[in-house]
């Protein structure tokens, strides 16, 4: 998904492809990675890391005081509308 051109399509078709009984995407591993999708794997495990996430869903977003808050799991449909910035 990080190397597709397009990521939201990637992300999309993968879904719409996602074979349950395979357990496998549309999305074909890429063999060797490049280096420059290595480091910004790297980059993104060290942030996960550092803001103590250990899985996805995350969720991570700059409240109105510019703060940056986080949290794992899948997030609560009333904490949307608050961490986008539509109430106060």
């Amino acid at each position: 998904m990080m190397a597709a051109k397009d990521g939201a399509d990637a992300i999309a078709r993968d879904e719409v492809r996602f074979d349950t009984a395979q357990e496998e995407g549309a999305i074909k591993p890429l063999d060797p990675i490049p280096d420059d999708l290595k480091k910004a794997l790297s980059r993104h495990s060290k942030m996960m890391a550092e803001l103590g996430f250990s899985g996805t869903p995350s969720f991570v977003f700059r409240d109105q005081a510019g703060k940056w808050q986080g949290k794992m799991g899948m997030p609560k449909k009333d904490d949307l509308p608050k961490a986008l910035g539509f109430m106060p």
